[in-house]
């Protein structure tokens, strides 16, 4: 089973190529959210506004409070962000890429802290499961 996951990651980066890899690489602040704090699977559940991410060719490099938080392989095709989390796949359509702006919509479910559950945030959960939130992400 393990060879296989790997052999079909291999053929995904092998043969799945995309002019928007290109454009994304680099460094992205995030400046905008419909949900926050957002999170990724990881170490990463208190991403903020002012949070960062690098993209190094396959590779996504999150930023919170200036501190690397944790890092992904990544692959961009069929308009998604597909990021490869250990054994899991995580994807994320992209809303809006050009050489100033990077658009994302999570369906990603954040970490809610045992003192932040409230009828408000089990709603937005929902919501967030339904419909996704946006992620807006300025090139610096």
């Amino acid at each position: 089973m393990r060879i296989t996951l790997i052999l079909i990651t291999f053929l995904f980066f092998t043969f799945c190529n995309s002019n928007d890899q290109k454009d994304i690489l680099g460094k992205w602040v995030l400046s905008e959210s419909t949900f926050e704090p957002i999170s990724f699977l990881g170490k990463c559940d208190n991403i903020r506004i002012n949070s960062h991410l690098e993209f190094i060719e396959n590779q996504m490099k999150i930023f919170s409070n200036d501190s690397l938080c944790d890092s992904y392989r990544f692959k961009i095709y069929n308009e998604r962000l597909t990021l490869f989390v250990n054994d899991m796949v995580v994807n994320m359509k992209i809303e809006k890429l050009n050489k100033d702006e990077l658009v994302l919509r999570s369906k990603l479910i954040p970490l809610l802290r045992e003192n932040e559950y409230s009828a408000d945030k089990i709603f937005d959960s929902y919501q967030v499961k339904k419909e996704g939130y946006l992620l807006t992400f300025k090139k610096y």
